[in-house]
């Protein structure tokens, strides 16, 4: 059975959490919350939760956050594969009017479709190292700061950990559903401390991408994030695929 929480601010020393069996009653508790709090909004089913909004500074002198809707629920069957769960997710992002959405440690403009444009849909990233189309990224353009060279970007907000990535995971790395049953501070890298405690995510609007046409013929590409993301799974699709037509030759 479904139920939703809402933890009125993720850093502090002891999480107070609050349950309840609507949409809607957990929405009315989140917006009573100040905007100054990490507060999240999530949703549970058992011993699996996941977020599905937090409210997040966008730039290091915020001092109060913005309505995020968490992505991550894209990455488990479990959640993606529920009709319910999407509508739930997508009746969330209407009340709480998302612009933006936190996936894999960067905030990035809303997506307003899972399809690429037409002007994209021949092309495919071109990374320097292959396979790795995280490496396809020349320039990153963070709200703020301006356009950072790619490695520039990792340095400076995710040293010394996990990069950030765009690129979605493979079929089989994500086993689990969810992170523990009760929800625990977020992942991220400190880059600037608006709030007591919290961390500063980056904002990306925009990169500046090698790609190549359906030919392999090199195109530069000027892609949202959301974009690259689906370029990415696109171009991964199309490397297994030749590589499953290379083994059948053999």
């Amino acid at each position: 059975m479904l139920q939703f929480y809402v933890v009125d601010n993720l850093w502090k020393g002891t999480l107070d959490i609050h349950h309840f069996r609507s949409l809607s009653d957990a929405i009315r508790a989140y917006r009573a919350l100040p905007a100054a709090n990490q507060k999240a909004l999530g949703l549970q089913r058992g011993a699996d939760s996941i977020d599905l909004a937090r409210c997040l500074p966008l730039f290091p002198t915020d001092r109060e956050g913005e309505d995020v809707m968490v992505l991550r629920f894209l990455e488990f069957p479990l959640w993606k594969s529920d009709p319910q769960v999407m509508e739930m997710a997508r009746e969330l992002a209407s009340r709480l009017h998302i612009r933006y959405c936190l996936y894999r440690h960067c905030i990035i403009p809303a997506p307003d479709r899972d399809k690429l444009p037409r002007a994209l849909r021949d092309r495919y990233l071109w990374p320097d190292e292959p396979g790795d189309f995280d490496t396809a990224a020349q320039w990153i353009y963070t709200a703020g700061v301006g356009r950072l060279p790619a490695a520039e970007f990792k340095r400076r907000y995710f040293v010394g950990a996990s990069s950030a990535s765009l690129v979605p995971p493979r079929t089989g790395e994500l086993t689990h559903s969810a992170a523990s049953p009760l929800p625990t501070k977020p992942e991220g890298r400190l880059c600037g401390d608006p709030f007591s405690g919290g961390i500063l995510y980056p904002l990306v609007v925009h990169i500046s991408a090698c790609g190549m046409d359906g030919r392999g013929n090199y195109k530069a590409l000027q892609v949202s994030p959301w974009e690259f993301h689906l370029l990415a799974r696109r171009s991964q699709e199309r490397l297994d695929q030749n590589k499953k037509e290379t083994r059948n030759l053999k």
